[in-house]
């Protein structure tokens, strides 16, 4: 299973996805989406500026875990 870790990070540098969305220019609805762990896909061009805005790397944002059988 792939987990964002999106939520993790907003409340680490204390700020709201709102805010997140508009100064990253993602849609505040994706945005929600991978801090609540709703979302379809992950968009690779997102990866890129969630990592780049929180100087981060992609272990810092997602976590792979292996489901049980």
């Amino acid at each position: 299973m792939v987990k964002m870790k999106l939520h993790i990070l907003l409340d680490k540098y204390r700020i709201s996805q709102r805010e997140f969305a508009q100064q990253t220019h993602i849609r505040y609805a994706t945005v929600n989406s991978y801090a609540n762990q709703t979302y379809k896909h992950i968009v690779n061009k997102h990866i890129d500026v969630i990592c780049t805005y929180f100087d981060c790397n992609i272990e810092d944002l997602i976590e792979y875990t292996k489901d049980n059988p």
